[in-house]
């Protein structure tokens, strides 16, 4: 069963009971990236259980280089409005600005949209794979709890508007992603076979 980190009692025994927990292989075996989300917020718990899981990734020389600005409510719809005034204002948008047009619609239905950054002044090939080992926590925990989540790296192209209007100096926005209950069961996408993947030296 996967760690149980730091879990409230009272909502560690409600997830027992209603079989809330899975096991890992079914975990990662049947996560999928989320665009339609319930209107519904996410418990405190949840998401306490899910950043936890995030802070304990592993990390190159364990500088954990990560910090997660999490917006919820009406935070989450100024920072929404704030992509949206900028695309509707743009006379002609890029292909990744076309694509983050797209995305608003996830983001204004989620509960939880969430912006991970580095702290570091000067990032190494290892510290982004460090940042995106702990998303993928975050996505696989969610997963683990019934949570539904999309990794959004397009948001990289918004990292100037968002730093104009956000206390983050000194840090480098890496990607996002986005939090809340699914109202949509995809199916898998193809994979390639093991065999093409690995080779026995």
């Amino acid at each position: 069963m996967v760690s149980l980190i730091k879990l409230p009692s009272l909502y560690l025994k409600q997830l027992v009971i209603n079989g809330g927990l899975m096991e890992l292989e079914s975990v990662i075996k049947n996560r999928r990236s989320i665009r339609k989300f319930k209107n519904e917020s996410l418990k405190q718990e949840e998401l306490d259980y899910i950043f936890e899981c995030a802070r304990l990734a592993p990390s190159a020389h364990n500088r954990q280089p990560w910090k997660y600005l999490v917006f919820t409510g009406n935070e989450k719809c100024k920072l929404e409005g704030l992509i949206s005034d900028y695309l509707t204002n743009k006379a002609e948008l890029s292909y990744h600005e076309k694509i983050m047009r797209n995305c608003l619609k996830f983001i204004k239905d989620a509960p939880v949209f969430t912006l991970v950054y580095s702290t570091l002044e000067e990032n190494t090939l290892n510290d982004y794979i460090s940042l995106g080992a702990s998303i993928e926590h975050i996505c696989l925990s969610a997963k683990d709890i019934g949570v539904g989540s999309l990794w959004l790296g397009v948001i990289l192209e918004f990292e100037e508007i968002i730093a104009k209007n956000y206390n983050v100096d000194n840090m480098k926005l890496i990607s996002a992603v986005i939090l809340g209950y699914p109202d949509e069961e995809p199916s898998s996408r193809p994979r390639k076979d093991i065999s093409e993947i690995v080779e026995y030296i």
